[in-house]
């Protein structure tokens, strides 16, 4: 649990090491940064990961959910 960091992690994180992964759960937030779950789900999936969007919730005005990635 990475607090609205997920998006410099996974998006700056190296294929290399992201590729080393089985199963990823991915906290996300939305409105923290101009990034989103596309992006997130998006570079998972060009890495050939099956990704699965959990559905959005809003927490107080803070919008957020959950993305499970698989390694194929």
């Amino acid at each position: 649990d990475i607090e609205g960091a997920e998006y410099e992690v996974f998006l700056n994180c190296s294929e290399e090491i992201l590729k080393k992964a089985g199963i990823l759960l991915i906290e996300y937030h939305e409105d923290v940064t101009p990034y989103g779950k596309k992006e997130l789900s998006h570079r998972l999936s060009k890495l050939d990961f099956q990704v699965h969007l959990g559905e959005s919730i809003n927490y107080g005005g803070l919008i957020g959910g959950s993305i499970r990635a698989y390694n194929k």
